[in-house]
């Protein structure tokens, strides 16, 4: 009868740690696949970086005099073939526009792929690319001149 007794309490602390081991598992489970099935959003941070280096780097869009003036552009480095020598990424394309004070386009270039010019205009509602607006104050040097602008940064990058 104490044998009896002894074994049935065990049989029962065995079941409780079952179930605390069990409810461990299922919290790690469950903690694991949420972080590792999440999705992380860097499409605004390439759109920082992009414009960043667009507007500091001298092989860019920045002015250079003696050394490299940040904010400025240099309009004869605005053209395609120096954009894409400047920033070229796969599955990621972008379109540049000027825009002065009163928001009237000046100059627009784009970098896009053939699918990505398909898919610009209406990658919002699109499940395969993220779109983003980054738009930054500037100065156009032209012919000795410094001009107000606004750089209208707009990123494509497939999902």
């Amino acid at each position: 009868m104490n044998k009896k007794a002894d074994v049935e309490a065990e049989f029962i602390v065995w079941v409780f740690r079952i179930f605390v081991v069990g409810v461990i598992v299922v919290f790690i489970y469950v903690a694991t696949y949420n972080y590792l099935s999440s999705r992380i959003d860097t499409t605004e941070f390439e759109n920082s970086l992009l414009a960043s280096k667009l507007l500091y780097s001298p092989s860019c869009l920045a002015y250079e005099s003696d050394k490299p003036l940040p904010g400025i552009i240099d309009i004869k480095k605005f053209t395609k073939e120096n954009l894409r020598d400047c920033y070229d990424k796969k599955d990621f394309g972008y379109v540049l526009t000027l825009k002065d004070l009163n928001n009237t386009k000046i100059n627009s270039i784009e970098v896009l792929n053939e699918e990505q010019k398909m898919f610009f205009p209406i990658c919002k509602g699109n499940q395969y690319y993220d779109c983003s607006t980054k738009e930054k104050y500037v100065l156009i040097k032209e012919n000795e001149e410094l001009k107000p602008t606004f750089l209208v940064v707009e990123v494509i990058k497939r999902v």
